[in-house]
């Protein structure tokens, strides 16, 4: 499975200033006058933008026109607003973006590794890929080898390999982001008067250290006061909606909450089972659309958002400092965003400026 932002030049759309402050990625006086120009180059297609108009140089802006690959082998709908923060930053800089990976369903150790050799074929100037298993470090070295700048985005799992292989790496400290939406359940429980009780959490690729890192930080976040039961989350849809539905009755009235990898099967189950929003509580690691709505509708307690659009955006932008202007790249952390009750209308704005933005840029996620 690939992906270009190379569009039609109806489609085409530069990344301003004002959309750079609007997402949080400058300061409002942070960019003026060549900088600003350089920031709103044109895109790899060749279309006018903001800096066009403007009378901007026509070289790109950020020097030598390059190509980026995003190697993930888990196609999955939470890689819109990577896919977006890559294809606006390419844009502003003039390179070419490519994905390369295969569906989330056909995701294991072997798949990870393949798919980061076969962008290093394509030989890029730059790949990106999560750093989810061992093997993949291996495979980046390989590329390394090759002349192609490799840094890390999402996952960083083998930290002394990262500081070996002397790669960047933009993501979320997930433990973190587990402890923060943990520390949301239970204060949701226990203002419902659940001082105690059972959290069920869904895991759907056990071993998988940023899944395994959420479950960490909700038992942090649990105590001695709430038991955390680990639950193999099945990935097939109806497979996950009946399992759940056996996990209600069988936790019986002792469930006091859920978080699973996906949150979709479980407020079915739960409108299945005769529950009403809020009788269990319910958290997730997304910030689409579709999971805001369970937000504003009660079904889902709260949201941890690990603000995705850093890591294409960011990532590309560290490439870029790198290339063209040596300074090496390291770590950038993006932090773990709360959404619940009182802050999910902006969000929901938000995520539906992200997916009108899809459309535009033509983002394929199967």
């Amino acid at each position: 499975m690939t992906h270009s932002n190379e569009r039609p030049e109806a489609e085409q759309d530069g990344v301003t200033r004002g959309t750079l402050i609007k997402r949080g990625l400058v300061g409002a006086g942070a960019l003026s006058g060549a900088a600003l120009l350089a920031a709103c180059g044109s895109d790899s297609s060749g279309g006018s933008t903001a800096a066009g108009a403007a009378g901007g140089a026509d070289a790109p802006a950020g020097g030598k026109k390059r190509t980026i690959i995003w190697a993930v082998a888990a196609i999955a709908p939470w890689n819109l607003n990577v896919d977006i923060g890559f294809i606006e930053a390419c844009n502003a800089l003039g390179w070419k973006y490519q994905k390369v990976g295969v569906p989330i369903a056909e995701y294991s150790p072997e798949t990870v590794v393949s798919t980061i050799r076969r962008a290093t074929q394509a030989k890029p100037d730059v790949l990106v890929t999560p750093g989810w298993v061992p093997g993949a470090y291996t495979a980046l070295e390989e590329a390394q080898s090759k002349g192609i700048l490799c840094l890390l985005n999402d996952a960083n799992n083998s930290p002394d390999e990262t500081r070996r292989l002397g790669l960047g790496h933009v993501g979320a400290d997930e433990k973190a982001n587990g402890a923060a939406m943990g520390q949301a359940l239970i204060a949701a429980a226990k203002r419902a008067g659940k001082s105690s009780g059972t959290f069920l959490f869904g895991n759907q690729f056990p071993g998988n250290a940023n899944l395994e890192a959420h479950g960490a930080g909700l038992k942090q976040a649990a105590g001695s006061d709430y038991e955390v039961v680990v639950y193999k989350e099945p990935i097939d849809p109806a497979e996950s909606l009946a399992g759940f539905k056996a996990q209600i009755t069988k936790i019986g009235d002792d469930l006091v909450g859920i978080c699973p990898t996906q949150e979709a099967p479980v407020v079915k189950a739960l409108r299945e089972s005769g529950k009403q929003p809020g009788d269990i509580i319910v958290g997730s690691f997304e910030d689409a659309v579709p999971t805001l709505n369970l937000v504003k509708e009660g079904w889902v307690t709260a949201s941890v958002s690990s603000q995705r659009y850093s890591w294409g955006f960011v990532s590309t932008m560290l490439a870029n400092q790198a290339l063209e202007r040596g300074v090496a790249a390291r770590e950038y952390m993006t932090g773990a965003q709360v959404i619940d009750a009182t802050n999910v209308d902006p969000s929901l704005e938000q995520a539906a400026q992200f997916d009108s933005l899809a459309k535009q840029y033509n983002v394929k996620l199967a």
